[in-house]
């Protein structure tokens, strides 16, 4: 993997679509626009990526933290892989808990809780239930907004610099009006190469299928 930095691909897109200006604070195209269209495309490449790239692509891009009551999100939260927590002296990974069950446990008290994200942190049910600590692994950002200094530096892997300008590069002509063919072209190009990089990101191994977890509650 190489590092970029927020300056070289402003520059790169304002060099690709003619918008090279020396006021670019208040200029038509401005680098705060093009900063949020950065964002915005990251984001973009980042649901890509781990759409079509499953346990591998987790492997590549997840972080895990340490979260206490009253268990609230990371600023940096994307994406949630898995909640775990020692449970009777078990590690284990938690199953979350959706609408449609929230009345299944008031018979009896599930041995293990459950979970769910709501309003920015890791609520529990029943609410007793929840453990003094849990261990969130999770995707983050690829580019926060506090990272909007033009010297931070950014990962790129196989042509995620190429989306990313070719996504910004085409919000520009539609501001522009101007005619958007060839990044059109290129964005799915850079698209192409992310997903088959992602898919087959471990040339070793083959594709495999991964086993539910069972819960004992799930029974009840």
């Amino acid at each position: 993997m190489e590092q970029t930095t927020l300056s070289r691909i402003i520059a790169d897109v304002r060099s690709q679509t003619d918008t090279e200006t020396p006021s670019p604070d208040s200029d038509h195209i401005t680098n705060a626009e093009l900063v949020r269209w950065i964002r915005q495309a990251a984001a973009e490449m980042t649901d890509i990526i781990l759409d079509h790239g499953g346990e591998e692509a987790l492997d590549m891009m997840a972080t895990s933290v340490t979260l206490a009551s009253p268990f609230e999100l990371p600023e940096d939260f994307y994406r949630l892989v898995s909640v775990d927590a020692s449970v009777d002296g078990y590690d284990r990974q938690l199953a979350r808990s959706s609408w449609r069950n929230r009345h299944r446990f008031q018979r009896a008290a599930p041995q293990i809780p459950r979970f769910r994200v709501q309003s920015g942190a890791v609520v529990f049910f029943p609410p007793e239930s929840a453990p003094s600590s849990v261990t969130l692994w999770y995707v983050p950002a690829y580019f926060m907004a506090s990272d909007a200094d033009p010297a931070a530096e950014l990962t790129t892997f196989n042509g995620w610099d190429e989306f990313i300008i070719a996504a910004v590069a085409l919000k520009v002509c539609g501001k522009e009006d101007t005619d958007p063919a060839r990044f059109v072209a290129a964005r799915q190009q850079a698209m192409s190469r992310i997903v088959t990089a992602a898919t087959n990101l471990s040339l070793g191994t083959s594709a495999t299928i991964i086993q539910a977890a069972t819960y004992d509650e799930d029974l009840l």
